[in-house]
Order: structure tokens, then sequence, then C-alpha cells
């Protein structure tokens, strides 16, 4: 897998409604204010920041300076934490995080899990192999190999046997009659 596979961020996060409705903060806000709200949030999550400039998030978002200056309140800021000239979004994060560790925890058990079902695998072909030769079965005595029968010696020898084994049968229906 690529590098650049492995660092990929996840495509979504997950939000409940009941959530945001119990929030007295959200409750409080404006229309303007939830809008402005969720179209930061959605930037954290794609660019990881937002600038903390009014200026420059208005340019981002081709928005109204004035409208982004009415609802960018300490209400909206309170979701956010400044680092540097940026804001970012802490529980946007923490979730991205927590996203990155299961992701990780679920890589180490699918090797883990891949490394074991091997192990058992060449153990159990071990135990075959191992197994195999006491799994031969000895041919008896009257038996041949699938070779020897081929060979046209034994075809003749088999035939000659035959007769002779009719001969004694037959030596042995007659005495039967006449007994």
């Amino acid at each position: 897998m690529t590098s650049s596979l492995k660092k990929r961020n996840p495509p979504a996060y997950q939000e409940y409604a009941s959530d945001w409705l119990a929030n007295r903060n959200w409750r409080l806000m404006s229309l303007g204010e939830r809008g402005l709200l969720d179209t930061l949030r959605k930037e954290c999550w794609v660019n990881r920041s937002i600038p903390s400039n009014i200026v420059e998030i208005v340019k981002i978002f081709n928005l109204q300076e004035d409208e982004v200056s009415r609802c960018l309140t300490p209400r909206v800021l309170g979701f956010f934490s400044a680092v540097g000239d940026s804001l970012i979004c802490p529980e946007l994060e923490i979730y991205r995080e927590n996203l990155n560790e299961q992701k990780l925890n679920m890589s180490k058990g699918g090797s883990s899990g891949g490394k074991s079902t091997q192990r058992k695998r060449r153990e159990e072909k071990e135990m075959l192999e191992a197994s195999l030769e006491g799994m031969v079965k000895p041919l008896s005595k009257d038996e041949m190999r699938k070779d020897e029968l081929k060979r046209e010696d034994v075809y003749q020898s088999r035939t000659s046997l035959t007769t002779e084994g009719s001969k004694e049968h037959q030596e042995w229906l007659n005495d039967l009659e006449k007994a």
C-alpha cells in the first residue's frame, strides 16, 4: 500500500442531531451563526483548519464580509481554538485521531490474525506431510501396482493363473458330481 493511501484522511465524521439539539450554545445561535458554524466545521474537517482572519474566510467561502462579521460571534468561535493564524476544531481533531487509532488497531489485528492463520496452516501441512508416510497402505502379496499391471508379462502370468484356477474349479466340480 502506498504511503499516500495510508495517510488519506477519513472521508466523513459522524454527528448526532440529538447532540446538536441538546447543545444550548447551538440553540441560542441565529440561523446565520448555525450555517457559518457548520460551514467552518466542514472546512476544518477537509483542511484541518480555517484562517482566523475574516477577510480570508470571506475569500475562501465567497461570502459577504458584513454577513461573516455579523455571524462570526463568540458563540461560533467557542467551537474553535486558535493555533497561530488559524482556527481548528478540537472536537473534530479528537474524532479524527480516534478514527486513525481504530484504523491502526484494525490493521494490527488483521496482520496478527493473518500471521496466526498462516502459522496454523504451516503446522497442519507439516503434520500432514509427517503422517503421509504412515498413511501409505502397503500392498498385500497378491496386489500389484499400476505400473506392474501394465506390463505384458504380468498380464500373461495372470491369464495362466486364471486358467489354472479354472482347472482346479473344474476338478472340484467333477468330484462333487461323482459324489
